[in-house]
């Protein structure tokens, strides 16, 4: 709600448009990554407290019960992803370091499988979940490939930065921070960029090598600002509650 009335304040300025006080409520169900993590944390807490104690029991109901809700798509799309995060949570999956030929074999295995079967269409963007409602087979092979794919890429990526930073120790560090202010940036980023997507337009032609290494190196420039930005938040008590949301 604060970044939701500076966005308002903001975007009222530069465009001399009427405000309107529902964005305020808007932005946090715009940043659909957000209120997905939200509602599935709730979900899963209160299947907890119902008695359901096994996380394994706990992503196979509550994914098959989000399938009977007609629309939100994100959140049926999300839940299934947050519970297999608790099972592998509860396996302790990050500290067991794999030998480095079973992760180049294991990465190669999922690209492999991934040039061969997936498809465009499987993305969430393009085929919405399924339901019991619509029973097309599109949307029943791009959900479970969503979620194959998905997690499968995960665990590699787990393993491959764990075995980094017994090595690394500066990219340890530099993880560490990054994840810590994980969402002070998604939520300043997307909040900015609603305030100059009506008077910024970029328009790109191509996709060569020049635009891919600018976009990149644009990305890292960004994450540094919000990382600058967190910090001067996080020094004053005030600040820290109100634009981070920590106590």
């Amino acid at each position: 709600m604060v970044w939701g009335s500076i966005v308002l304040i903001m975007t009222t300025m530069l465009t001399t448009t009427p405000p309107e006080l529902l964005k305020i409520f808007r932005l946090p169900f715009s940043c659909w990554f957000l209120s997905s993590l939200f509602l599935s944390s709730i979900v899963y807490a209160i299947s907890y407290k119902l008695g359901v104690r096994s996380s394994v029991l706990s992503v196979i109901l509550l994914s098959f019960l989000s399938i009977l809700l007609p629309g939100n798509e994100f959140i049926k799309y999300f839940i299934p992803f947050f519970g297999i995060g608790l099972i592998f949570a509860q396996k302790d999956l990050i500290n067991h370091i794999l030998k480095w030929p079973y992760i180049i074999i294991f990465g190669c295995v999922i690209v492999a499988f991934y040039l061969l079967f997936w498809s465009r269409e499987f993305y969430v963007y393009c085929t919405p979940n399924p339901s019991l409602y619509d029973l097309r087979s599109i949307k029943w092979v791009a959900y479970f490939a969503r979620i194959l794919f998905g997690t499968s890429i995960s665990v590699w990526f787990m393993f491959f930065i764990r075995k980094l930073d017994v090595r690394v120790t500066w990219l340890k560090k530099f993880l560490i921070q990054l994840s810590h202010n994980s969402l002070g940036i998604y939520v300043i980023h997307y909040s900015c960029f609603t305030m100059i997507k009506d008077s910024l337009q970029i328009h790109i032609c191509s996709y060569d090598i020049v635009i891919v290494v600018a976009m990149f190196l644009l990305t890292l420039m960004v994450i540094f600002i919000m990382n600058v930005v967190i910090r001067f938040l996080r020094a004053n008590g005030i600040t820290k509650m109100l634009f981070l949301g920590e106590m």
